[in-house]
């Protein structure tokens, strides 16, 4: 009886995970032309290079642990309906997609860093103000964006 709780609980926590991320994957993204710096912030062509060089470096780290996330939650499922499910191995997995979950937030929030290091104050400012719109959708998003 136990087991079967733990492991609906843990069945519910990937079903809710995987719906926050369809979520975050569907949301309306900043393309190349809307990325912050390129025309908002009114960089100079240096602060220009040094943002894209940070923008595309984080592109490429990103994309390999989006990987590793989507493999670890494919382990997580694997295990579940496996009839030999064992729920300290579930538990072990959703551990370590934690932490790779973890891993990718920090990566971003040091990218917006290593960003606003390259402004002056009044175009931080401007970055925060656009990233604050962006995550609380204070803006509606503009035409021709996905949605």
């Amino acid at each position: 009886m136990k087991n079967k709780l733990l492991i609906a609980l843990l069945i519910a926590s990937l079903a809710v995970n995987l719906a926050l991320t369809l979520t975050w994957l569907r949301r309306p993204r900043i393309t190349a032309a809307k990325q912050p710096g390129n025309s908002s912030l009114l960089l100079h062509p240096e602060q220009n290079k040094s943002v894209n060089e940070i923008i595309h470096d984080f592109k490429i780290e990103s994309l390999l642990l989006k990987d590793d996330i989507l493999g670890k939650r494919v382990e997580i499922i694997e295990e579940i309906a496996s009839p030999e499910c064992d729920a300290r191995e579930v538990d072990r997995c959703v551990h370590e997609l934690n932490e790779l979950e973890n891993k990718l937030n920090e990566l971003y929030v040091n990218v917006i860093i290593n960003i606003s290091e390259v402004l002056d104050p009044d175009q931080r400012l401007m970055l925060l103000y656009n990233l604050s719109r962006e995550w609380y959708a204070l803006t509606p998003p503009a035409s021709g964006r996905e949605k």
